[in-house]
């Protein structure tokens, strides 16, 4: 059937070009697809122009794709009529509208799962609206949406997951993670222009490397005072008590780390173009691998304390920068 017909090459390019944008010079990164139900469900059904994937034991449907290629404004139902029945509509498949025409999304509010790149590379998809039910955007879901600005979604919704490129590479000016959001993958929101401001949820204990690599408009990051895992001073993102520092997007100009930081995390400062000097303080024991990558600004790093081991590829592909010394 034709909705099989390019699903394993389109996963190739999703997964292909994620790494490419944040490949670890003379490593490996290693994409983790997460499995969907989608596998279990073996009943093909047309309903009103859109295909599902019927599971026949607990008569539910999940979203596969459209007859049409020029569908523009998608209203994914609630429930649809399956064998004269009313079955809920409770997912989006892998790769479903891979590159579709859509222009606007609207998620029924039974759907709970947005598959694998299930509207990637749809670059005329401007607008998103996510029901609260959903608890899961999964890895590269609007990735490369280059004109997608708005995602509707509650501060209040259940999704606990934020999958991996999930919104990197769109058009988005905003965005609150929602308080039930435990995980926001790497790169979730990487290459996006026009991201200004982010606040993180209150139950938010895992962020992903470079989760904002190459924001370079980001200039606010809020964090729910209920938040007990992360911490955020002067727009850098700190691990529980500053230890660690997590994302430097928001960096500009000249900055000075915490005092009580004690590494730089890998891809924290991954691609930020406005960052000219830092300083780090004494109590920083490490820079961990590829943690400048590409940043294109930075000219000056000053350490204020003695010896701090550096990972590989800490500093590269910074073509500005000139020194690194020792001083206060």
């Amino acid at each position: 059937m034709a909705l099989y017909k390019n699903r394993m090459v389109y996963r190739f390019m999703c997964i292909v070009l994620l790494v490419c944008l944040f490949i670890i010079p003379l490593g490996t990164v290693s994409i983790h697809a997460e499995a969907t139900d989608t596998d279990s469900y073996p009943t093909e059904f047309t309903y009103n122009d859109l295909e599902y994937l019927i599971d026949t034991d607990s008569l539910t449907a999940v979203l596969a794709g459209s007859v049409s290629d020029e569908l523009k404004s998608l209203k994914i139902p609630s429930v649809i009529i399956y064998k004269e029945k009313e079955i809920p509509v409770t997912g989006i498949a892998d790769y479903a509208f891979e590159g579709s025409s859509l222009t606007k999304v609207t998620i029924g509010k039974n759907v709970r799962t947005i598959g694998e790149g299930a509207f990637a590379f749809s670059s005329e998809l401007i607008k998103v609206s996510v029901n609260k039910s959903c608890n899961r955007i999964g890895d590269a879901a609007f990735f490369m949406c280059e004109k997608l600005k708005t995602v509707k979604l509650s501060k209040k919704a259940k999704t606990s997951y934020i999958g991996e490129g999930a919104l990197a590479g769109t058009a988005i000016k905003k965005f609150s993670i929602p308080d039930a959001t435990v995980t926001v993958g790497s790169a979730a929101f990487a290459e996006c222009p026009k991201l200004s401001s982010v606040n993180l949820g209150k139950k938010l204990n895992e962020l992903g490397e470079g989760a904002f690599a190459g924001c370079n408009s980001l200039e606010i990051v809020s964090i729910s005072d209920k938040n007990k895992s992360f911490m955020v001073k002067d727009n850098l993102i700190y691990s529980k008590d500053y230890e660690e520092l997590l994302s430097a997007a928001a960096a500009s100009g000249e900055i000075r780390l915490s005092e009580e930081t004690e590494s730089i995390a890998c891809r924290a400062f991954e691609g930020n173009s406005r960052v000219v000097t830092v300083r780090i303080p004494e109590s920083v024991a490490s820079i961990e691998e590829c943690a400048f990558m590409s940043c294109s600004a930075l000219e000056t790093v000053i350490l204020e304390g003695g010896m701090i081991e550096i990972d590989e590829n800490a500093f590269y592909d910074c073509p500005g920068f000139k020194e690194m010394r020792l001083g206060s």
